[in-house]
């Protein structure tokens, strides 16, 4: 099993209030009722963990998504002692290895909101995820034109600004 982060935190166009997507391989998910079954699993096994604020699946969107709220102050050894992840793996992680996020503005408690979903095999066996090729026509785009950065920074701060900017609302 791997993940791969993709969106605006790989394109660096992510805003201080961005999520993370994350997206998992490695499950065996050819169609619609195995993905759906194989994240409400996951988000069970999350239950479990004190660093999991919030864990909302939303198995009727278009793109079956795991929306989680996590603590980055609590303890993630939990993990390694439970056998989830590799102890050695997780502290490079942990150690700032991963995207840079301003967790908190106001004093608040800082709240990493992250967006997971499957990468599903499509029928002759090939991946199957748009994030990652949205992704790649974003960097090419900002590769191409260099003003687009800015453009796209200041739109999606807007957006943000008017409540306008969460397309799971469909806006």
């Amino acid at each position: 099993m791997k993940t791969k982060i993709f969106g605006s935190c790989a394109t660096g166009l992510a805003l201080t209030t961005s999520d993370v997507d994350i997206a998992v391989s490695g499950i065996e998910t050819y169609d619609r009722a195995t993905l759906c079954e194989s994240l409400s699993k996951i988000s069970e096994t999350l239950k479990n963990f004190k660093w999991v604020l919030s864990n909302k699946p939303i198995l009727t969107a278009h793109v079956p998504v795991l929306k989680l709220e996590i603590d980055p102050q609590v303890d993630f050894n939990e993990l390694a002692e439970a056998g989830l992840v590799d102890e050695t793996k997780t502290r490079i992680i942990l150690n700032g290895q991963g995207p840079e996020l301003n967790l908190s503005e106001d004093g608040e408690k800082a709240i990493i909101k992250v967006d997971l979903t499957l990468e599903s095999l499509g029928m002759m066996g090939y991946t199957v995820h748009m994030g990652y090729r949205s992704t790649e026509f974003a960097e090419k785009m900002l590769a191409q034109y260099k003003s687009l950065y800015i453009v796209t920074i200041v739109l999606k701060e807007y957006l943000y600004n008017h409540q306008l900017l969460n397309t799971f609302h469909g806006i």
